[in-house]
């Protein structure tokens, strides 16, 4: 039983995640990378 709960609320919580999240690790991602805007903080 845990394991096909833990694949269903695995799915959920990937289809419903805030997209702003999302969008702000991007932003880290590229900053860690390249180093821009690593001064602006």
């Amino acid at each position: 039983m845990s394991i096909p709960l833990s694949f269903v609320l695995g799915y959920l919580g990937t289809v419903l995640r805030d997209r702003a999240v999302t969008e702000r690790f991007d932003e880290l991602e590229v900053r860690s990378v390249t180093g821009i805007g690593a001064g602006a903080r």
